[in-house]
C-alpha cells in the first residue's frame, strides 16, 4: 500500500538527518517507524530534543546524587545497626553478670544473717551461763567477817604476828 504525506519542513528536514544517520533511505526509515508505531507492544521512544535531553539528563544525575547519599545513609544506619546491636548484646550480658552477683550477694547476707543469729542465741545463753555462776559463786566469795577467831578476807595478806 502506499501513502502519501505532508510534513512540516522542520520534521522533513529531521527525518532526513535521522534517515541519514541510521544509514537508510527515507522511505525504508519511514516505513520502519509507521510499521513500528502500528505494531502492537512497546514502541521505541521518541527522540528528544535538546530541551527535553537536558531536563533528562538532570533529572538523572539528581536521582543518581540521591541514591548515592541513600546508599552512604544505609551504609550509616546498617553500621549504628551492628553498633547497637553489639552495645545490646554487651549490656545484656552485663546485666546477666550482675544479676548473678546480686543473687550471689542475697545469698552470702541471708547466710550472714543466720551466723548472727546463732551467735546471738549462743551469746544469750552464755551469758545466761554466767549469770548461773555469778549467783552460785556470789556466796563464795563473801567472806565472813564475823564470829570467834576468824579474820576479814583482806587479812591473809598480812604477816601473821
Amino acid at each position: 500500500m502506499r501513502f502519501s504525506i505532508v510534513l512540516p519542513d522542520e520534521a522533513g528536514a529531521a527525518l532526513r538527518e535521522l534517515a541519514e544517520g541510521s544509514g537508510l533511505s527515507q522511505s525504508e526509515f519511514t516505513r520502519r517507524a509507521v510499521l513500528a508505531a502500528c505494531s502492537p507492544g512497546p514502541h521505541p521512544p521518541a527522540p528528544l530534543d535538546d530541551a527535553e535531553r537536558t531536563r533528562l539528563e538532570e533529572a538523572i544525575r539528581i536521582a543518581a546524587a540521591d541514591r548515592d547519599q541513600a546508599r552512604e545513609a544505609l551504609a550509616r544506619l546498617e553500621a549504628e545497626a551492628v553498633t547497637a546491636a553489639a552495645d545490646r548484646d554487651r549490656l545484656t550480658e552485663r546485666i546477666r553478670v550482675l544479676e548473678d552477683q546480686a543473687r550471689t550477694a542475697a545469698a552470702d547476707l541471708a547466710a550472714r544473717d543466720q551466723r548472727l543469729i546463732e551467735k546471738a542465741d549462743e551469746i544469750n545463753w552464755l551469758r545466761g551461763e554466767v549469770s548461773k555462776l555469778n549467783d552460785k559463786l556470789a556466796p563464795a566469795m563473801i567472806p565472813e567477817t564475823t564470829g570467834h577467831g576468824r579474820r576479814p578476807w583482806w587479812a591473809i595478806w598480812r604477816r601473821a604476828e
